[in-house]
């Protein structure tokens, strides 16, 4: 059953990276993702390998399956600097580690009376090569600094976004940090596994079944969001860093405030920084200064002004028969989604509740 599920995952990760491969743009994120891939793809095999095989022999495919688990985090960490629009330098020098582990566990192989037992290395060997066992799992714990590192630049890169436009766009890094995060959860259970079938506390069905699942569960995740393509890479790669909060003289905070009331251009739903300077006559910078005296971002400010346009069209009276998605679209939103949370965020309520609560109010 175990080699089943691992034929289904090798198939399944070797389509993927070839599908993501053929992909009209070869674009560098693109073929991080599929070097992704196809380090999955050597894992599973090397785990096949490894059950089919068995005995000491097997010690280079596990050699194969753990150095292939291990390269994962680095080229996670690799697509989101090329998501970012960053050109990584020296590339093959994150995937020292992996190697190093493949040379290691070979090498005990050769070196000793070594064997592969339902997935437990047993060294017959002088006690002193057994303790270099441990040294994988400590790669594990250093490869996990990847998978922070990506998470931290997904972070700065949404702020980065929020601070100049006010859609859905501002968004398009979240799943990059769940994949991080699943990562991490990734390597916790690689490193737990690792010491427990060792041990002979787990066999490696059992591991190979969780592990397996876990693994399946990320791919689908990953691949899925990685090839959409209504990721705005343009405004991603463009974005600048967040400015400098700089003091605004209260005039002019007064000032955008009624521009917002009087043209309302928060209605529409593409609206950056850049158009809304345009429209009010002022610098970027100047845009900034009045907005961060409110709110800590463009984004905020603007869904702010959304949040209380929805809120006047949920209460009026002849408003009654619109769909509160409807209002939504009509105040600026570009999807439910952040009609949603947005205005739950700055209400406590959902709009439904909303407009339940105050249905007999006369509009704000």
């Amino acid at each position: 059953m175990d080699q089943v599920l691992l034929s289904i995952g090798l198939a399944i990760t070797a389509l993927l990276g070839a599908v993501v491969l053929n992909r009209r743009h070869a674009r560098p994120e693109n073929i991080f993702l599929a070097g992704w891939l196809i380090a999955y793809a050597a894992a599973f095999f090397g785990w096949i390998a490894a059950i089919m095989i068995g005995g000491a022999a097997a010690l280079v495919f596990s050699a194969v399956a753990s150095s292939g688990l291990m390269a994962t985090p680095a080229l996670s960490w690799l697509y989101a600097r090329a998501l970012s629009g960053e050109t990584p330098r020296r590339v093959w020098l994150h995937f020292l580690p992996s190697a190093a582990n493949f040379v290691l566990i070979a090498m005990l192989g050769l070196l000793s009376a070594a064997q592969n037992v339902n997935g437990a290395v047993i060294i017959s060997g002088p006690s002193v090569l057994g303790l270099l066992l441990l040294l994988p799992s400590l790669v594990i714990l250093a490869m996990s600094g990847y998978a922070v590192a990506a998470w931290k630049l997904a972070a700065s890169k949404k702020a980065a976004l929020k601070a100049t436009r006010s859609d859905d766009a501002v968004a398009a890094f979240d799943w990059v940090r769940v994949w991080s995060a699943t990562t991490l959860a990734l390597l916790t259970a690689f490193l737990i596994f690792n010491i427990a079938v060792n041990a002979g506390a787990v066999s490696l069905s059992t591991y190979l079944t969780i592990v397996f699942a876990m693994i399946t569960a990320q791919i689908i995740f990953v691949v899925y969001h990685g090839l959409k393509e209504n990721v705005l890479l343009g405004a991603i790669k463009d974005a600048p860093s967040p400015a400098s909060a700089v003091a605004a003289p209260p005039e002019q905070v007064t000032r955008l405030a009624s521009y917002m009331e009087e043209t309302k251009p928060h209605l529409d739903p593409g609206l950056t920084i850049d158009m809304l300077a345009d429209g009010i006559g002022w610098d970027r910078a100047d845009v900034t200064a009045a907005i961060r005296q409110s709110d800590a971002n463009f984004f905020d400010y603007v869904n702010r002004w959304r949040v209380a346009e929805a809120k006047a069209l949920l209460t009026a009276p002849e408003n009654g028969a619109i769909s509160v998605l409807a209002i939504g679209f009509d105040s600026g939103f570009g999807s439910k989604s952040a009609f949603n949370a947005a205005f739950k965020k700055a209400t406590g309520e959902t709009p439904s509740q909303f407009r339940q609560q105050h249905r007999s109010h006369k509009p704000l």
